[in-house]
């Protein structure tokens, strides 16, 4: 039995010798070999269909010119999770993913914000998307969104944009409105303007509240009231009375 034992534990002993020579052996192997380096980086937009605002160079510039760069480094030194959140810092830029490939190619993948409305203020000029982050214009590209201008709130809060993404989304739900309407204009009061694109016509909402109720009366105007009447009998259209739909021409006051 004792003999089994030692026969057993002789065993166990070689092997791990083994395993230590073979462990060693690729340790030495891998500190007396090169480090591998980073010489190339590559950048995807997975969304450059839908919008614009970065380019794959401009991405492969961000990298290189942050803290984080990674030409010139050993593999083994880069830190992927900063390059990711160097880019995401980039308000325009809502997910980046990274990785480093055996060849030492990083390999970038991010993807835009996609803007809801744009703001021109009057005291800076901006996008918001979905989830109410604000992010700049860019010279190179401009998105075919509802634009918002007048006295907009320095600070507009996720109230206000709760009520601007409502009244946007109902005149995109109706074809008819969503091709008329390009702007909104918000006065000193915070009462809404829509400035119509396909008729010399404004549009007072009043407050953007009760939208239904002002819609049907909006569409009752552009089915009933102006093909009655003519199209250029009124410049401006009241909605902000109840049930009344109160017409003018302010061009003959």
């Amino acid at each position: 039995m004792l003999k089994k034992i030692f026969i057993a534990f002789g065993m166990c002993l070689v092997t791990a010798m083994f395993a230590a020579y073979f462990w060693w052996g690729s340790e030495l192997v891998r500190k007396n070999r090169p480090a591998l380096v980073c010489d190339k980086v590559c950048a995807t937009v997975t969304d450059s269909a839908l919008c614009q605002f970065v380019h794959p160079d401009q991405i492969v510039s961000m990298i290189s010119n942050s803290p984080a760069g990674c030409i010139g480094k050993a593999v083994d030194s880069i830190d992927i999770f900063s390059i990711e959140e160097s880019l995401k810092a980039h308000s325009e830029i809502k997910s980046a993913e990274a990785y480093v490939d055996d060849r030492g190619v990083v390999s970038v993948s991010i993807s835009q914000r996609h803007p809801k409305i744009r703001i021109q203020g009057r005291s800076r000029a901006y996008y918001v998307d979905e989830e109410m982050t604000e992010f700049p214009l860019v010279s190179t590209y401009s998105a075919y969104v509802p634009l918002i201008t007048g006295s907009v709130p320095d600070k507009p809060g996720k109230e206000w944009y709760r009520k601007m993404f409502a009244l946007v989304d109902r005149i995109d739900a109706d074809k008819e409105l969503r091709n008329a309407f390009g702007q909104i204009h918000i006065e000193s009061s915070g009462e809404v303007l829509l400035a119509s694109v396909t008729h010399d016509l404004i549009i007072r909402i009043g407050r953007p509240d009760n939208l239904e109720t002002k819609f049907d009366k909006l569409k009752s105007f552009y089915s009933n009231i102006a093909p009655a009447r003519g199209w250029d009998r009124f410049n401006v259209v009241d909605l902000r009375f109840g049930e009344q739909i109160v017409c003018k021409n302010t061009n003959k006051i």
